[in-house]
């Protein structure tokens, strides 16, 4: 959860500047922003690269 597990990172949070709630909140909007914007990508650009509406000759149905 937190937002990089970079050496900035750890001598701001050594020197007492941040704490263990700011990284974790700082991590988690991160994290769920980022799966909010993979699924609105992968929800509006799926369809137009992938055809899903075709069907592939090769597969015979029963």
């Amino acid at each position: 959860m937190f937002p990089a597990g970079t050496p900035p990172n750890a001598i701001v949070f050594s020197a007492k500047i941040l704490h263990v709630s700011d990284m974790i909140i700082g991590g988690l909007v991160l994290k769920i922003g980022s799966f909010i914007l993979c699924q609105v990508f992968a929800q509006t650009f799926a369809p137009l690269v992938f055809d899903f509406d075709s069907l592939n000759v090769s597969v015979s149905l029963p």
